[in-house]
């Protein structure tokens, strides 16, 4: 299930992006949860209890600002999906800065969201693509996104999650269920093969990754992997 913010002062706004959401997804029966604030700091809080993956900000939250809101957003969430849906449309370029996957104008919202929907879905289909996945212990359902990297280990390809390590029955990446897209994963090191998505941090010699992992980069590698990196966090 996605979990969708949508964080707008005006509460006729906040019911028209959710029946548009629900329109949309319902006919890709996709199914979601819609969580609405009329305020950044009603928004803030529910931060303590709930995670979501895709965030509709208006720019103007009464007093707050919601290109503000979502920087902090940010530096929690590098994988969230930004939406600005607001009148603001001078301040287009400010949203850029935090990787925003789209801005729509609210005064032609009911023709521009569905647009920018369709675009999302390439992305959401990768995320919520879930396979069986052989592991001595039983088959194990999981998403791409789940999985923050592999490694080979004695012959035999492991996969590390955010809080558990799957020792598979494949030998080769050939064998997996899912195609490592160079566009999400890169072999950092020979038989380790890590998920851009899951990168905390790049350091001189080494990644740190959102499991608390801290992995070696190849030497003669280093130099591509930054530069597809750095492609990967302008695409976002």
């Amino acid at each position: 299930m996605l979990k969708i913010a949508v964080c707008e002062d005006d509460r006729n706004f906040i019911d028209l992006i959710a029946g548009e959401l629900n329109l949309f997804f319902s006919k890709k029966n996709l199914e979601i949860e819609i969580f609405s604030y009329e305020s950044a700091r009603e928004f803030t809080k529910s931060l303590e209890y709930n995670e979501y993956s895709i965030y509709f900000f208006d720019i103007e939250l009464g007093a707050d600002d919601g290109i503000e809101l979502a920087t902090k957003v940010r530096i929690m969430d590098k994988n969230g999906i930004f939406i600005f849906v607001t009148n603001k449309s001078e301040r287009v370029y400010e949203v850029f800065d935090i990787n925003t996957f789209a801005f729509v104008r609210k005064s032609n919202l009911e023709k521009e969201l569905p647009v920018v929907m369709n675009r999302l879905m390439d992305v959401i289909e990768i995320y919520t693509d879930n396979r069986l996945i052989k592991t001595h212990n039983g088959d194990i359902p999981m998403t791409i996104n789940d999985i923050h990297y592999v490694e080979r280990i004695g012959g035999y390809l492991y996969i590390h999650t955010d809080k558990h390590l799957y020792h598979t029955r494949y030998r080769y990446m050939t064998e997996f269920p899912f195609e490592f897209d160079n566009k999400i994963f890169f072999e950092i090191y020979r038989g380790l093969m890590i998920n851009y998505s899951h990168v905390i941090c790049v350091k001189n010699e080494s990644v740190m990754m959102k499991n608390g992992d801290e992995l070696p980069i190849s030497r003669r590698r280093k130099k591509e992997f930054k530069e597809m990196y750095k492609k990967y966090m302008l695409s976002l």
